[in-house]
This record gives structure tokens, sequence and C-alpha cells, in this order.
């Protein structure tokens, strides 16, 4: 019977205030209605004249003339095409928005569909419904339509001449992704059209010349990455065009010089990425122009007169263009011109000499221009300038890049007014660092003393005899290039990044050959190499700071010690043995279908060994000693090369002298006090301190609560502290404090250097905290264990390229409770992770070091598994940023297991690897144009199970933002 139907609805009637959510979204949920109960809802309202005005429906359309006859907006989701449904339609005479955005009609829609609405609907979206054809009485008679929306249907047959031609007043037309390769002549008919979208079509063959005269209206025009060659004539006709967006074509056979002649109201212009070698000269017809977009052009050079029109130039975008120099005309816009980005060209020794003369800038982006060695310092007298970036500009002397430059733009203001008048004062110090890593008993202490007896070590030589040694090697006089020795304690990798400078750490990989016999006879040499080798490369480059690009890079070198096989012979077989399967690894990493060939150094580069040659492979233990001695000759030439050397400002020479001196060697650490009162100039200390810890001289962490008043002139107290963080289990804390009051370090100063590194969670964690010593690693509860919930949501992240150090993975545990942490939260750090309960949802978050794995977890109920996908998706994007971010050269994949199979203790589960909405989250993790995910419109609807191929609830495989009402 007609009156016991009830529907899947959600609406809201006139009397009602404005909803608080968006309407046309996946958001809305729809509940379960009968006719009778949405009536006895308007009857009990207090207005008689309550009439519904906005409603969603799942599937079939309810009798709109009994519950709904003044209908204004209806969004309509699982549509099912019928001949009912048509009728039902009829009855919506007022009806001015319709929304079908995701409905399948690929059967297309009855050509009396809007018959109904036809003089009243003016808004229609029918993106992605999986149309292929239109016909030309699809639209027939909506001459009251304002707004249009196709995007995302492959229309297999293109559009109807006639299609839009009843459309007189329609004023935005969406195209997007369409298929299309032609656009139909009645687009010359919408002369009212203010905003047209046809971009990612295939307009290989261009579009027809006269398509634009008749859009006098026209304000925004979108024709990126739709495969033009050109762009038609009639263009110059859109005399009210404010925005135009022709992004990633192929204009490599250059543009018409008038194009842009006539658009005298375009405020906005993108024309990047469009192979083009040379602009059109219109570009200086363009007067009310605002922003410009050229970047990532191969123009060599502008147009000498590109600039003079341009009188409202505010925002100009040019980076990547293989620009050598700037034309004298940009100097034309210094009156408007706030914002100029010029990364990643070819400008050499300083930028062009008309930057500078942009009075009125407020930023300036000039990253990744590596061939530049100097800044004006007539740069700084632009008083409006508040941002200057200079990241990856690693060749930058004056100022120095590290310390300075890639500090930003106070830290270099400060350089020029202390090196003042003095600039022709060279006062150089070598930034230099040789850093050795390897397995226990490579051989590190005997190269390091080897070094020693030969390079006259300024410091005692039982330091090299310590398991972590800093050592000064006397290259250059008062500023000896420094020597450390890591040890095989994965604790001490934790200060990696407190020393290193990508292009001028020295490392050195040093491999007992016995050990590779032994380990390849038990293994395989594939696996010997990679853990006497390439793992200790890993925490070389795979983490790289944020000042710092991989490619900087330097080649690392290999020392191979006990040498002394049976015979020469045999020891060059095992040799060329390991040099093979290192570089089988390399070519692993660098093919490697998920990684960014991009990012990686140039001694990564497919066409050289990992260790080429004579130049980077040495012995120790020969007769001769003409290795170590060719050794040495490396590292000096390396050691005074101009990007291992600054030149600084003689007063902040002096101030470095003096930290490096032996006057107060019986003291642990300074006091920012005590360093204030022996050098006079107070305004300069910060700066000067910034760039000593910068670049390794000392250690200060500006920022951080209870440690920022200490000067560390020592590396050697802050790395003894990390190792006794990751000391073995179950030291009690007594054993931790006497090691405090051996270190003359105060408990807050210690939690203050443990939180700096992310070891210990934040300060919001007090020691009142009932499991407060958990939250140590070396106090840290047992394993934590997978517990069988009712629903388990499970995403493995599979390191591809080599095992992270522990304190990477006690990082990660950090960073999520940071995140989570909240009122109505319990956490729990446990030795390989982490686990935070909430009321009807857990995370768990688990290393396994053994199987280069990590891995996150959140068992659920059923009806809020909207929320713990929530936890899920923000855990994924926060350890996936992370590694990104930390350990740039890290190659990991995605894997989801399917829950289902779970429940069902399945032995192999079903998996989605890299797929569905784990790539969408790799997307946006590695800004691939992808801001959100994919959200599954209906709670109910199912799907295949990946492994069994039964029907299962789609929330088990695809994120979901609605509850399940249960």
């Amino acid at each position: 019977m007609e009156s016991a139907e009830e529907y899947d609805i959600w609406y809201r009637h006139n009397l009602q205030p404005e909803p608080t959510v968006f309407l046309f979204n996946y958001e809305v949920v729809c509940s379960l209605y009968s006719e009778k109960e949405v009536l006895d809802v308007l009857n009990q309202s207090s207005d008689a004249d309550a009439y519904i005005t906005h409603m969603t429906v799942k599937g079939q359309l309810p009798r709109f003339h009994k519950i709904a006859p003044y209908l204004r907006e209806l969004c309509l989701r699982k549509l099912i095409i019928s001949e009912q449904t048509t009728a039902r339609m009829q009855k919506l005479k007022f009806l001015t928005k319709l929304d079908l955005e995701g409905n399948d009609l690929s059967s297309g829609l009855p050509s009396d569909f809007f018959n109904s609405c036809k003089e009243t609907l003016v808004h229609l979206n029918l993106s992605d419904c999986k149309l292929k054809d239109l016909p030309e009485s699809s639209f027939e008679k909506l001459s009251s339509l304002r707004y249009l929306c196709l995007d995302n249907n492959k229309l297999e047959n293109g559009l109807s001449d006639n299609l839009f031609w009843s459309m007189k007043d329609l004023r935005e037309l969406r195209l997007k992704e369409c298929n299309l390769t032609t656009i139909p002549s009645c687009l010359c008919a919408l002369y009212n059209l203010e905003i047209l979208d046809l971009r990612r079509n295939h307009f290989f063959s261009g579009l027809p010349d006269n398509v634009f005269y008749s859009m006098i209206h026209l304000k925004k025009l979108y024709l990126g990455r739709s495969e033009l060659t050109s762009l038609p004539k009639s263009l110059s006709s859109l005399s009210s065009l404010e925005k135009l967006v022709t992004s990633h074509n192929n204009f490599s056979g250059g543009l018409p010089n008038d194009v842009f002649e006539n658009l005298k109201m375009l405020k906005n212009l993108t024309l990047s990425s469009n192979k083009m070698t040379k602009l059109p000269s219109s570009i200086n017809c363009l007067e009310s122009l605002q922003i410009l977009y050229i970047s990532d052009n191969p123009l060599s050079e502008l147009p000498d007169g590109i600039f003079f029109g341009l009188k409202s130039l505010f925002e100009f975008h040019l980076g990547n263009c293989r620009l050598s120099t700037l034309p004298a005309s940009l100097e034309e816009c210094a009156a408007t011109l706030e914002y100029l980005y010029i990364p990643r060209n070819l400008f050499s020794i300083e930028l062009p000499k008309v930057v500078p003369k942009l009075r009125n800038l407020k930023k300036l982006v000039m990253s990744e221009n590596r061939k530049i060695e100097q800044l004006d310092a007539q740069l700084l007298n632009i008083q409006s300038l508040t941002e200057l970036h200079c990241m990856g500009c690693v060749n930058l002397v004056n100022p120095p890049y590290h310390g300075v430059a890639d500090l930003g733009l106070g830290q270099i203001r400060r350089f020029f007014l202390d090196q003042g008048n003095t600039s022709n004062v060279k006062k150089r110090i070598s930034t230099a660092l040789v850093a050795v890593v390897g397995c226990k008993g490579a051989g590190k202490s005997t190269l390091i003393q080897s070094l020693q007896q030969r390079l006259q070590l300024t410091e005692n030589s039982n330091a090299a005899s310590e398991e972590f040694s800093y050592s000064k090697l006397e290259i250059e006089k008062d500023f000896p290039i420094r020597l450390i020795s890591f040890g095989e304690n994965e604790a001490h990798h934790a200060a990696y990044q407190l020393f290193f400078r990508s292009n001028c750490t020295i490392p050195i990989i040093v491999v007992n050959l016995q050990h590779f016999v032994q380990r390849s006879a038990k293994q395989n040499d594939r696996n010997a190499a990679k853990s006497l080798v390439v793992d200790w490369l890993s925490h070389f480059y795979l983490s790289v700071s944020d000042s710092t690009s991989p490619s900087d890079l330097l080649q690392p070198l290999l020392v191979i010690t006990h040498t002394d096989l049976d015979n020469g012979k045999e020891y060059q077989g095992y040799e060329q043995r390991l040099l093979k399967a290192c570089n089988d690894l390399k070519y692993e990493i660098y093919h490697a279908p998920f990684g960014a060939q991009s990012s990686m150094p140039t001694f990564l580069n497919n066409a050289r060994p990992l260790f080429p040659g004579t130049d980077s492979i040495f012995t120790l233990g020969g007769k001769d000693g003409k290795s170590i001695e060719s050794l040495i000759s490396y590292l000096s030439q390396k050691s005074q090369k101009e990007n291992c050397c600054d030149s600084i400002p003689p007063k902040w020479y002096n101030a470095l002298k003096w930290l490096q001196s032996n006057s107060f060697e019986n003291k642990k650490y300074l006091t920012q006090k005590f360093v204030e009162e022996r050098i006079a100039e107070h305004d300069s200390l910060k700066p000067l301190l910034r760039y000593a810890h910068k670049v390794g001289y000392i250690l200060w962490f500006e920022n951080v609560e209870n440690i920022s008043h200490f000067v560390f002139h020592k590396p050697q107290i802050i790395v003894h502290l990390l190792e006794k963080t990751f000391s073995k289990k179950n030291s009690s804390f007594s054993d931790f404090e006497k090691l405090l009051e051996e270190l003359e370090i105060k408990f807050p100063m210690a939690i203050g250097i443990l939180q700096k590194f992310k070891l210990v969670p934040p300060s919001s964690v007090t020691v009142s905290d009932d499991n407060f010593l958990h939250f140590f690693p070396f106090m840290a509860k047992g394993k934590i264990n997978l517990s069988g919930e009712t629903l388990v949501l499970c995403t493995n992240i599979l390191l591809k390229t080599g095992n992270l150090p522990k304190y990477a993975y006690r990082q990660l545990a950090v960073e999520m409770f940071s995140f989570h942490k909240g009122p109505n939260t319990t956490i729990c750090m446990y030795e390989n992770g982490i686990a935070i309960q909430w009321n009807e949802m857990a995370l768990q978050f688990t290393c396994n070091t053994a199987e280069c794995k990590l891995q996150i977890a959140v068992t659920t109920s059923a009806k809020v598994v909207n929320l713990s996908w929530k936890i899920l998706i923000s855990s994924i994007l926060l350890v996936s940023t992370y590694l990104r971010d930390s350990w740039k050269l890290l190659l990991f994949v995605l894997e989801y297991l399917c829950p289902h199979c779970m429940h069902q203790n399945a032995d192999r589960p079903g998996k989605l690897l890299n797929s569905g909405f784990l790539r969408e989250i790799f997307q946006m993790v590695y800004s691939e144009g992808i801001t959100d995910l994919t959200y599954a419109s209906d709670v109910i609807e199912e799907v295949k199970c990946p492994s069994t191929s039964e029907m299962i609830p789609s929330v088990l495989l695809q994120p979901c933002k609605m509850p399940i009402n249960l």
C-alpha cells in the first residue's frame, strides 16, 4: 500500500533555523521515516503554515505532493530511475535546486524528468553521474537555470550542438574532466555566462576561434590540463575576464603576441607548466593584472619591456624557469609588487640587480637557487621586507647558508649588521665534519687512531676507545675539522641531526671484511651488505634536515678493515662481492615503484656504483699505508673546499674561538649568562649562538623550556643522556638519577633535552602523573599485543629501504601521544609502541623492527566506526608526514588489512596495498593535488571482501563520516 511506504529522508521545514551542516555532502545522515511521521512533525509545528523546504533522499522518491508540495531544494542519493520516479518528480513545481551528484545515471535521464520545474530550477548538479550521453532534449526549456555542473562524466559522444540553447540566463557552467575533444557551437549563445570550467579535457585539436565572442560577461575561465596547443582568437574579446587559468598545457610553439591585448580587466593569470619558451608581448597590456603565475616553463629569459604596463602587479611567480637574470623593467612594478617567488632558477653568484630595487616587497622566495653565492646587502634596505626564504641555496657564502641564510631574514640582517665595514676582512672557519659509523668490531677505533697519528689530534687519543668519541683533526689553525665516531649503539643515532650539514659532512662507513664473509655464509651477500653498509648509510641519508635537500648529500666513503684473508685473490673476490651487493641494493632503492627518483642524492644515480673506485674506497691495515694517506688527502681537500668553510664577521669569529678554547674545559656546560658576561655585544649573542649551533660547534636549544639558558660546548653530555634513555629494560629510576648527578644535569634539564628529541611526551606530562615513569623508554612496559575487539581497523606501514633507528620509533610514539592526548583518554607507553584508550575505542601503535613494519590498529564497536576511521586516518597521516619530513629518502608502502578477515581469524586476511583510500592518503602527504579522501556515501552499502569475495559493509574498507544508527 502506498500509504505504508517508508523513505530514507533528511528534511528541514521553513520554520527551522539554518542547518549547522551543509546539505549537499556525504555527512548528511538520512533516517527512515514514514509519510505519516513526516506529516506529524509538520502538524506539531506551532505555525500552521509549516512546509518542507529542503530534503535529502536515498533510493525511492516519496510522494512529494503529500509531504513536500512546496519543496525548494532536493538532494538525491542512490537514485532509482523508474516510471514512478519520473511521475513523482512531476509534483515538484517549486524546485529551485537539484543535486544528483554521485548517482549512477549511465542509462540516461528521462527526457521529461525536469518538466515540472523547468521554469523554477536555477541550480542543477549532475557531476560524477556516469553519464555517457546527453541528448538535445536533456535540458530543454530550462530557461531559468543559472548553475549547471557536469563534472567527471565520461561523455563518450561529446555534447550536442543544441544542448544549451535554451539556457540564456546560465551564469556558471562546469565541464571539468568530461572526456571532451570539442565543445558544442551552442556555447556561443551563453552570453550571460560568468564562469566556465573546461579543465582536464582533451582539446588537442584546439578550441573554435569564435567560441568566446559572445561571452561578454565572462569573468572566470579555466582551461588547465586540457591538452591545448594554442588559445582561440576570440579570447581577446573577453573584456570582462578577471581570472584565466591555462596551466599544464603545451604551448611550446608559442602564443600570438596579441593574445592578451584587450583583457583590460584581467586580475589573475596562470600560465604555469605550459612548456613555453617565450611569453607573448601583450602581457604588458594587462593593466589590471595583480597575480601572475608563469612558473615551470623553460623560458631562459623574459622580454625586456614585458613589465612596463603592469601597474597593478601585486604577486609574481616565476619559479623553475631556467632564468639567469630578470629584465630591468621589473622595476616598473616596484610601487605595487609585494610578493615575488623566484625559486629553482639559474641566477649565478647573486640575484639580479633589479630585485633590491623593489622597494615595497614583503616576501621574497629565492629557494633552491644553487648557483647563488652572495646576497646584496642592499636587499636588506627594503623596509617592508618581512620574509626572505633561502632554503636550498646551499652554496651561499655571504652570508653563510647554514646557521644564517637557512634561518631566515632576522638572522641574515644580524649577520650583515655585525659584519659592518669589515667585509673585506677574511675570518674563515671550517664547518666540515667527518662522521664514522659501522658495526661493533668493524675497526672504527683503529681508523681514528691512525688518523690521529698523522693529523695531530688536538685531544687525548684515549677518546678513540670510547663507544662515542668526539675528536678534532688539525687541518686549519684554531678551527680544526671535527671527527665523530658514533659507535654501534643505536641510541647515539639520535644525535646525528645535531651535527650534520648535508654538503659538508663526510661520512665514512667502516666494514670488517671478515664480518661480510661470515654473514654472507649464514645469509647471503645482499643481506650481509645491507646490515654492514646500507643500513648505516640510511642513518645518514634518510634523515635530512629541513634546510637541506637530499641531492646535496656527499658521496659516502668505504673503509675496509681486517683484510688479512688467506691470500690477495680471496680478498679481492670478497671485496668485489661486497661492492656488487651494495650496488644491487642501490639499484633496488632507485627503481622502487613507490619512490621519487627526483629526491635521490646524486651518489644514488643509477649510472654509477655506490662507491665509485679509488676515490671512495680505502683499506686499513695494508703494509705500505698508502690507503690511509690517500684518505687523509681526500679529507684535507674536502674540508678546505668553499662549502666546508664559512667567512663570518670578526666578532663572531672571536666569540667562537673563545667557545672552542680550553679555558673552561672542566665545565660540563655553560650558562647563557656566563657567555653574555664574556661577550661584549649582547645583541649579537643569540644570532651567534644560533649560527654556532647550526654548524655544530655548540648545542643550544633556543626555544626549549628548561634548557634554553644553557650552552652545551661538549656534545658527549647529551649523547650519554640519550644512551641511558635507551639502556636495557627494567633499569631503575634511581640509576637514571645517579647518571644525572654524574653528568651534573638537573632533572628538569634532562626532561627538556629528551623532549627536544621527542623521546618523552611534552611538558603537559608531570611527575605527578600515575604512569609518568612509563613515558621513559628504559621504564616502558612490556610489548603491546593486538587485542580481539569487535572490529579492528588496521594499517601496516612497510619500510622498504631499511630500518629506522630505535629513537625514530620512539619519536613516533611520542608524536601519537601529543596528537591524541585529551581529557577522556587513557595512555600507556610500551617498549614497542603506545596504547590509547577511549570509551568505546582503542588505538594501538606498534613497531616491529625485525620486519621493518609499523602498525596502526583501532579496535572499535560498530556504532562508533566513523570516529574510529577518523582516528586511523589522522594517525596514518601523522606517521606518513613524519617519515616524509624526517626521513626524506625512506620509501614506504601502506597496507590495509580487511577487518572482516581479521574478525574471522583468517590465515591470510585480504589486503589493500597502496590502493583505495591509502593511495589518496599517500597523495595528500606528497601534495599530489588531493586535499581530502573519498568517503563511503552509505553505511549500509556492501562491497566484496578482497580475499574471500564475500559481500561485507563498505565501511570496513572505505572511510566513513556517518555514525551507524543501530
